[in-house]
């Protein structure tokens, strides 16, 4: 039998190893899919520009995020919705808006901060331009707010057009930049300049998605239009998933100038696998003419309903901006012109 002395002197001569691992953080395994600069355009004394929708989206786990705009500025001319403290859950559809009614003509400059909930870490800041133009030039009109597509794992989601109008006199010549938060060559436009008015096709190349267009997740890219003395953004999404927006067909309403309202469409909104609760909540849009109007939104719900158990945070739907676009600001999202 050993002895105290000699058993810890048998113990002291053990080989110790020390195995020393990093620990995991929750904060850097979520991260923001970045979000490029957002530009605006509009004219002095004229109505505010189409509001913007940014998706905000993490690279991995989802995560509670809170946003707050500020401006440098101007004034408090920049206006995010949802915004505060715990306002969104990524992928999050955020619409952005400016009041440009005060402003003379010129160059504002403001921002937008996305965090975390509540630690603050991951953020990400998002630079929003205004440009003021004086009356009589050339500028670029209403643009759509955002271009968005979905698909499952393997598909092919069809082109979208853009249409770029000149708010303003004289000849408009833009050119068009397509940048994605991943770098990826996914969002493609086949035309790169052009005079203005213009239709501007805009696709996805599956295979340059991430994982070959297999990785379901949300992916976000931009269209910068850039022409003298004006330019505008036209965020971009896309949703890879088993169970996601059937894309719809762009529509039109005509109408006489003066006269009755021209009849309802019906749009059916269906998804590619279970279907789940949609809440509708109509927002002011400007109209062609510059004045406000509310569209809407009847029968927003996908059929079959799940169970209750089996649904999530109920979507809220909202009507975009003219020209027409429906998105939704949570979970799958779907927009069309």
């Amino acid at each position: 039998m050993l002895s105290t002395r000699s058993l810890r002197g048998a113990l002291a001569a053990l080989p110790v190893t020390l195995l020393m691992t990093a620990a995991s953080s929750n904060a850097t395994a979520q991260t923001f899919e970045p979000v490029p600069a957002l530009s605006f355009t509009t004219v002095s004394g004229g109505a505010n520009p189409l509001p913007q929708v940014v998706t905000i989206a993490s690279t991995a786990a989802q995560f509670l995020v809170s946003a707050t705009p500020s401006t440098s500025t101007g004034g408090d001319w920049l206006q995010v919705t949802p915004s505060g403290t715990e306002c969104c859950d990524t992928p999050e559809a955020v619409l952005v808006s400016v009041n440009a009614a005060s402003l003379a003509a010129g160059t504002y400059n403001g921002q937008i901060v996305f965090a975390e909930w509540s630690s603050g870490t991951p953020s990400m800041t998002v630079p929003v331009s205004l440009i003021v133009a004086p009356a009589g030039g050339t500028y670029f009109g209403d643009v759509a707010g955002q271009a968005s597509f979905s698909l499952v794992p393997g598909g092919a989601p069809p082109s979208q057009t853009v249409q770029i109008g000149n708010g303003g006199t004289g000849t408009l010549k833009w050119t068009v930049t397509a940048t994605t938060s991943d770098g990826g060559s996914w969002l493609t436009v086949p035309v790169k300049t052009g005079t203005a008015p213009s239709m501007v096709s805009v696709g996805i190349s599956v295979p340059q998605l991430p994982g070959g267009g297999s990785t379901a997740g949300t992916f976000v890219g931009q269209l910068l239009f850039k022409t003298t003395g004006s330019a505008v953004t036209v965020p971009v999404s896309v949703t890879v998933g088993s169970s996601v927006f059937t894309q719809v067909n762009p529509i039109e309403l005509t109408m006489p100038a003066g006269g009755s309202g021209p009849l309802p469409q019906v749009l059916s909104i269906a998804t590619t696998g279970s279907g789940f609760y949609l809440a509708r909540q109509p927002i002011p849009v400007r109209a062609a003419t510059g004045c406000r109007s509310r569209l809407p939104v009847r029968n927003a719900a996908t059929r079959p309903r799940p169970s209750r158990s089996a649904s999530s945070t109920p979507l809220r739907w909202r009507w975009g901006p003219i020209p027409g676009r429906l998105f939704s600001p949570s979970g799958p999202t779907i927009q069309w012109p």
